[in-house]
């Protein structure tokens, strides 16, 4: 609190950097927590290895920003960036690949794709009675990652039976409501 520089990194995780401003949000109650403060704390989960694994096979945790980036893949589809190919291919090595789905400036929620169960499993603490818009456009821009993927190499997966994961139903794992606002739990 006492950094007099707003601009200043005070925290470096992997390739996320938190200033002041990010910081002081943790600490103030209504604050909008932002994509780099969920990227810092998606870096320490992915750091420790026995998290990798559930019941259900290999998981792999996406950051915020890539995140943010596939929920609007269809726009980008002529000059996607070399990362596309690459996401894609990680994403089939794994059984489950979980997604933070963002409700701009107001909440976020998790998404499990789980190839297993070829399922969306859905946790907000928000409850069931969301609207999924945004949910709904992350799982076709990443269809779209899958199909500019396809036509740009091989993709094999014992994994990944069906890429036409906006049709796969969705479980709603929080049965009811468990926070009143967008921001305390």
């Amino acid at each position: 609190m006492t950094e007099p520089s707003d601009k200043r990194n005070l925290v470096s995780v992997n390739d996320s950097y938190l200033k002041k401003l990010q910081l002081v949000r943790l600490l103030t109650e209504g604050e909008f927590v932002g994509d780099e403060i969920i990227d810092a704390c998606i870096h320490c989960i992915s750091a420790k290895e026995h998290l990798q694994m559930r019941s259900g096979g290999s998981v792999f945790l996406e950051n915020a920003c890539i995140s943010k980036m596939i929920k609007e893949f269809s726009s980008i589809w002529d000059d996607a960036p070399r990362w596309v190919l690459q996401r894609a291919k990680t994403y089939l090595e794994h059984d489950m690949i979980f997604v933070l789905v963002n409700i701009e400036e107001f909440h976020w929620y998790l998404a499990v794709i789980n190839t297993g169960k070829r399922c969306i499993q859905v946790l907000n603490s928000v409850g069931p009675g969301m609207n999924r818009k945004d949910l709904t456009a992350m799982l076709k821009g990443l269809e779209n990652v899958f199909q500019y993927a396809k036509l740009q190499m091989e993709l094999k997966s014992d994994k990944w039976k069906d890429l036409n994961i906006s049709a796969w139903p969705r479980e709603e794992c929080i049965k009811r409501r468990l926070q009143t606002d967008g921001y305390t739990f």
